[in-house]
């Protein structure tokens, strides 16, 4: 199994180096002759107006699409908006993933603040992370 992992911009270093450790061939993708003999993609998080920049500049928009048609594609965090139909703001898209991507000031209003963003930088930090509690600057 060959898996691509997209490698413009993001951390795709980090994915390649995981799907190697379980025993999967990967290969960085930059151009759009890398996407020949892959079995599926991985789009990394980063930021998803560079990527979605990026991928116009080296051409790359229509073959990702061709592609996702009968390939598997994985989005993390700004590869998920990269794939999305809708982003909010005006960027190059792949619209092949139907989600809406929301603005995160809209969340936040959503969500409030106080106990909320507490229990989440807890929850992200210390829980997910393993950051020992104290150990962030905590900004007041």
């Amino acid at each position: 199994m060959n898996i691509g992992v997209l490698a413009l911009q993001g951390d795709f270093a980090e994915h390649k180096v995981i799907l190697q450790r379980v025993g999967v061939q990967a290969s960085e993708v930059r151009l759009p002759g890398d996407l020949v003999d892959l079995d599926g993609l991985i789009i990394p998080g980063g930021e998803s107006t560079t990527i979605g920049k990026l991928a116009n500049d080296f051409e790359l928009l229509e073959p990702l699409r061709k592609f996702g048609e009968s390939k598997a594609m994985w989005g993390t965090c700004a590869g998920a908006i990269f794939l999305s139909k809708d982003a909010y703001h005006q960027q190059p898209l792949l619209g092949l993933m139907d989600i809406f991507v929301e603005p995160v000031e809209d969340i936040l209003h959503r969500l409030g603040t106080g106990f909320t963003f507490i229990f989440w930088q807890e929850f992200l930090y210390h829980r997910m992370i393993g950051i020992p509690p104290g150990t962030i600057q905590e900004f007041g």
